[in-house]
């Protein structure tokens, strides 16, 4: 539980200070654009959420509160099971990041949201989900806010 504990923690504190150089980058960004949010918008506002996010977590960790079902989950399912998990999202991260640039944003990210909906989710739940959100990321990100995300030959 201590080790637990000091993990959360340190990984508390590297979410915190990337949201940190996230938020800072942000700033670079026009908030606001001639027709509504600007490129600076989500970013900004994203980063904002992981900054309270992360101190929460850190402020839960020096506090001894968490989530005890969570908890009692863990215990009940092994150390192991709970690491396979996280080798399996990191994997899931890196695989995305290396075909990103080929396969484009919305193959890609449909691809890496299958990956991680596919043990939780029916199959055409996780299909239409993963390629709606994609899509709809492409399309706010790309159409309205102007950012320029990697497409594939034919132009997602």
């Amino acid at each position: 539980m201590r080790n637990e504990k000091l993990v959360n923690t340190i990984g508390g504190l590297l979410f915190l200070l990337f949201a940190v150089v996230f938020f800072l980058k942000s700033l670079d960004y026009a908030y606001r654009g001639a027709f509504g949010p600007g490129p600076g918008f989500f970013p900004s506002w994203l980063s904002g959420i992981l900054i309270v996010f992360s101190i929460v977590l850190i402020a839960q960790q020096f506090a001894g509160t968490g989530s005890r079902r969570e908890a009692k989950a863990k215990a009940s399912s092994g150390n192991a099971a709970y690491y396979k998990e996280i080798v399996y999202v990191l994997a899931g991260m890196v695989v995305y990041i290396a075909v990103l640039p080929f396969l484009g944003f919305i193959v890609a990210s449909a691809l890496f949201l299958a990956a991680l909906f596919l043990r939780g989710v029916k199959w055409y739940v996780n299909i239409i989900v993963s390629i709606g959100v994609s899509t709809g990321l492409f399309l706010i990100f790309d159409t309205l806010l102007g950012v320029a995300l990697p497409t594939n030959q034919w132009g997602w």
